[in-house]
């Protein structure tokens, strides 16, 4: 028999007892993020990019992360990935 076609437990008589079950594995849970919403009477705020320009419109029902910040402005990263900036008086804390 090829050692290819050999099967686990010839193979494990064959080196005996240096064959040892790996220690368990401590898995963390990852830390939650922070999540923000839209908060503005329209439903809606603009997202734009450094330039001024407008994104996209990002409603109240969607959440999103808050990656960085500059004077007034929140750098934001949408579920879809797209990355801008939304002004911080319209940004507030999920629930």
């Amino acid at each position: 028999m090829t050692p290819k076609n050999k099967d686990l437990n010839e193979i494990t008589q064959e080196v005996g007892s240096s064959i040892t079950e790996e220690p368990p594995v401590d898995i963390k849970t990852p830390t939650s993020k922070i999540m923000y919403k839209i908060q503005d009477a329209d439903g809606y705020s603009n997202m734009r990019d450094l330039n001024g320009e407008i994104i996209k419109k990002v409603y109240e029902n969607e959440q999103f992360e808050v990656i960085g910040s500059s004077g007034k402005q929140k750098k934001v990263k949408l579920a879809d990935g797209t990355v801008g900036f939304i002004h911080e008086s319209r940004v507030a804390k999920a629930d």
